[in-house]
């Protein structure tokens, strides 16, 4: 299984979003993908994607 989030950087990379809330699903061993939208609203359409990067850094 692979997990991949769709980015949105039309407006530049400072204020790219991720879409949190509906990732895309791949079963690698039979290359079928579905996306996949989550019911926890934690997660949005839009998150700020320089925020989620400094997160992980600090």
């Amino acid at each position: 299984m692979a997990v991949f989030s769709i980015v949105n950087a039309s407006k530049g990379l400072k204020k790219a979003t991720v879409n949190l809330l509906a990732p895309v699903v791949v079963n690698t061993a039979t290359g079928s993908a579905r996306q996949v939208v989550l019911s926890d609203r934690r997660y949005t359409v839009r998150h700020p994607l320089p925020q989620a990067a400094e997160g992980k850094e600090g």
